[in-house]
């Protein structure tokens, strides 16, 4: 919600960097005991690709605004000037960008880090998790930017009117498409789980 408020790319960049900074902090506080002048050089640097995640985003706005019905912009635009194609540009466009994000920091050159990443947080959900087998972790992470990313539209208000910025049609749209999504993980996930382990499976244990 920052990034689509903020005035500039610059204030979207800030945005999104402080709150990368902050996710990485926590996520990774555990390196503090190897080194804590690491951890934050690392976080300082990491934290830029997130900066540059609030900047791409803000171009989809900024290409929609410029782009868009009648002049306007999303979400202050009236009920019945929101197009289906500004609604599902940005339903699909900020969850694809997010992956890119995350692929830039997982690739980057000395730095490059893919410990947790947005698709890791259902490893405590098996039945999400087997997913991964075919779209693997940016899969995973897709899935899941996409549910937030439909949040997002599902709540915001037109800033002029302060009502829900999308009508009934394309709300319904939204939750139908997600409710796909689920279904389609839930009927894999059956699918999976049903199938023996191989007699020939060995455990294998990790310790870090």
């Amino acid at each position: 919600d920052g990034i689509h408020q903020s005035r500039s790319r610059r204030q979207a960049f800030a945005f999104s960097y402080f709150a990368g900074f902050l996710f990485l902090v926590f996520s990774l506080l555990w390196v503090r005991h190897v080194t804590f002048a690491g951890l934050l050089a690392f976080v300082f640097l990491e934290a830029l690709v997130f900066g540059l995640f609030g900047v791409l985003v803000k171009n989809l706005f900024q290409f929609l605004i410029e782009n868009g019905s009648e002049g306007d912009s999303f979400p202050s635009i009236s009920l019945k000037t929101v197009p289906f194609r500004t609604v599902f540009i940005l339903f699909f466009g900020i969850p694809a960008l997010w992956v890119v994000q995350e692929f830039i920091r997982v690739h980057l050159p000395a730095i490059g880090f893919g410990f947790n990443l947005l698709g890791h947080s259902q490893a405590v959900l098996p039945p999400v998790a087997q997913t991964a087998r075919i779209f693997g972790d940016y899969g995973l992470s897709f899935f899941c930017a996409l549910a937030s990313s439909g949040l997002f539209l599902l709540v915001a208000n037109a800033e002029e009117t302060k009502k829900p910025s999308l009508n009934w049609a394309q709300r319904v749209s939204i939750i139908l498409i997600t409710l796909e999504f689920t279904i389609a993980i839930i009927i894999y996930r059956n699918y999976r789980l049903a199938v023996p382990p191989s007699a020939d499976a060995v455990r294998i244990g990790v310790i870090q």
